[in-house]
């Protein structure tokens, strides 16, 4: 028997500090670290069940390949690997290494680390269609605040330990062991928390101040917020004299959003957007923390450049208890030139480094720019996760290769040609966050070694395969005002509240607030009378896994819709009725419940569930120009039956 110290990777980003007690090969106990500062030994349901998850009987254990009656048999390595290896061959020298394509998950620590050898194998092949699934999760964050201040990790900018005055936007942390006991050490500190969802989340009923907006009106408020600022003469005007570009365009386009437009356009009271602006604006150091509710609307791009520039601002950047900058060594600009931009999706948006991947099911279906004939998809499961459920099925059905690498058979895994049975971060040597607690299940393997196996039999060398070290990138976020020895790291060496480069992508070189683009505003509105949500966090899964897992399962066994008691009540309905649900993209029936924590007029659903898949909603024609996002968050749709 021993104890294993380790860092849980399952959500990715709140590293809760895990003891794991090993008997004979099994888990057999999961508890928290109590001596971890960050956490005192708190985990979330997946963190205490994390033994059930990869002791699971479901977890597939050998490579599978599927035959010409659709059926499923076990192979060995050799074989599954040869056949990949054959095939992926076979179509590059029909159609061009272009025609082959390599999709990844959610950024978990571990899968960052897997994705660098994937990415290794896709620069052999010699294809440009390398995709990860970060246009819903991270990247827009990334890119939005890129723009206007240069580096920024939107996970961990927020210097809360130090602020006075702490803003959540769009982020439910409820769920997330650190951030709770920080944000709640903050409240019984008796400091200022402002809370910016369209939900009462568990730290929105304890805030000072809780602007429950439409979803999608996020820029209109920052920039009606920027425009008080402003006229109060409550901005840092040296810093803004010293260190931006832009700002009397900016000045200009805040004062469009006077406080009866922006009320109009955000739902909220005007006295309210005052508040919360005089508050961020003095009781700082002020801090935001933008979470992944900003990422999935047609809009989020200006949407969070916007808020960038109130935090540049309101002098509230890259000071103790603001938002911190993080300096990436030898970069000088805020976008990586890539030349040539051959990947799908690159065409349609100019500031994607990668593939985009909901285009790259239209590329299955239509050739255009030109067709996706092979895949490799490892860590994701688009059929439940990507917008479009039908599209997405489609494309799946009319690939031609598909090789899949996951722990389990997923909705995703059924359409391919071959699965392979891959290790989780606890069961590698190669995970950072501590030592490897198991040995994977049956004969699966770590997927470094699945990809460099692949590599050999599709021919590539020894040499070519070798991978530089990535414990050192250098990227540091610690100290205050980097700028004065650094300036910014975008193309003035300036905050960019005006953005030439942006100008000459085609974008708006400004921040600028559009409808999402089904809004209640657009063709669809007069239709399709309430604003659908989707993707909101719950504790017992992350995205769509984990429902397999009997323990978790309970916790949450199906998904439902959910209205505002007042909206249910118009629409003359009540908790347990069963009601079908229509957007512009799809239907989608299951069981309604009220809470009186959703706005009103806005429906909500929870994504990942196979059985009521909440994306059959959302559309695939629509997409935010600079960041590729779907309007996951801010779409419509309408109530066209009732049942019991």
């Amino acid at each position: 028997m021993k104890i294993v110290k380790t860092a849980c990777d399952i959500c990715g980003h709140a590293d809760c500090s895990l003891k794991i007690t090993v008997d004979s090969g099994r888990i057999i106990e999961v508890e928290g670290d109590k001596d971890d500062p960050r956490t005192r030994g708190d985990l979330c349901p997946q963190g205490l069940h994390i033994g059930d998850i990869t002791q699971s009987e479901e977890r597939l254990k050998k490579p599978l390949i599927k035959n010409s009656n659709d059926e499923w048999r076990p192979a060995s390595w050799d074989e599954a690997l040869s056949l990949a290896a054959k095939n992926l061959l076979s179509l590059k020298e029909k159609y061009g290494a272009k025609s082959i394509a390599i999709g990844s998950g959610y950024s978990r620590e571990h899968i960052q680390e897997v994705r660098r050898y994937y990415d290794k194998l896709g620069g052999l092949i010699g294809t440009p269609n390398l995709t990860v699934v970060d246009h819903t999760c991270s990247r827009p964050r990334k890119l939005g605040l890129s723009y206007v201040v240069g580096n920024m990790d939107p996970w961990r900018s927020a210097d809360v330990t130090n602020s006075n005055c702490l803003v959540l936007w769009g982020i439910n942390p409820a769920h997330d062991p650190p951030r709770i006991r920080t944000i709640t050490k903050l409240l019984e500190e008796g400091k200022t928390l402002i809370v910016v969802d369209p939900r009462k989340t568990p730290f929105a009923k304890k805030a000072d101040l809780h602007l429950q907006l439409r979803p999608g009106t996020d820029g209109a408020l920052a920039l009606s917020m920027i425009n008080v600022i402003v006229n109060e003469g409550l901005h840092d005007e040296d810093f803004i004299e010293r260190w931006t570009v832009g700002f009397d365009e900016l000045k200009e386009l805040a004062g469009r959003y006077p406080l009866d437009k922006a009320s109009k356009i955000t739902w909220l009271d005007e006295d309210d957007i005052i508040e919360a602006a005089k508050t961020y604006a003095t009781r700082g150091p002020s801090s935001i923390d933008l979470g992944n509710g900003l990422d999935q609307h047609t809009n989020n791009f200006q949407m969070i450049r916007a808020i960038a520039s109130l935090i540049a601002v309101s002098g509230n950047l890259d000071v103790p208890g603001g938002n911190l900058l993080t300096y990436q060594p030898n970069q000088t600009g805020h976008l990586v030139e890539r030349s040539p931009r051959e990947a799908i999706g690159q065409e349609r948006f100019p500031l994607a480094e990668r593939g985009h991947m909901p285009s790259f099911w239209r590329s299955i279906l239509t050739g255009e720019p030109y067709r996706i004939r092979g895949m490799i998809m490892y860590g994701t499961n688009p059929v439940l996760t990507d917008c479009d459920t039908k599209l997405v099925r489609e494309a799946l059905s009319e690939v031609e290769f598909l090789v899949v690498v996951d722990l389990f058979m997923t909705e995703t895994a059924r359409f391919a040609d071959i699965v392979l049975p891959a290790a989780s971060f606890l069961e590698t040597d190669s995970y950072r966050g501590g030592e490897k607690v198991l040995d994977p299940p049956g004969e699966a393997w770590p997927e470094e070694k699945i990809i460099l196996e692949l590599a050999r039999k599709m021919g590539y060398g020894e040499g070519e395969l070798v991978m530089e070290s990535s414990q050192a990138r250098g990227a540091t976020s610690s100290g205050y005002r980097k700028y004065l020895k650094n300036g910014f790291q975008t193309s003035s060496g300036k905050v960019e509240f005006y953005s030439e480069k942006l100008r000459k992508c085609g974008l708006s070189p400004l921040p600028e607030f559009v409808e999402p683009a089904e809004s209640p505003l657009s063709k669809w509105g007069a239709h399709y009378p309430l604003i659908l949500s989707t993707s909101a966090k719950v504790p017992m899964y992350t995205h769509s896994q984990f429902r397999n897992i009997p323990s978790l399962r309970k916790l949450m066994p199906e998904n439902y819709f959910t209205l505002n008691p007042a909206t249910a009540s118009h629409y003359m309905l009540k908790d347990g009725n069963r009601v079908t649900v229509e957007s512009p993209s799809g239907r989608l029936s299951g069981s309604l419940r009220t809470s009186s924590d959703l706005l009103e007029n806005v429906l909500q659903v929870y994504h990942g569930f196979s059985d009521m898949n909440a994306n059959t909603l959302v559309s695939s024609e629509y997409f935010d120009p600079g960041t590729g996002s779907p309007g996951m968050k801010s779409s419509l749709c309408r109530i066209v039956a009732v049942g019991n």
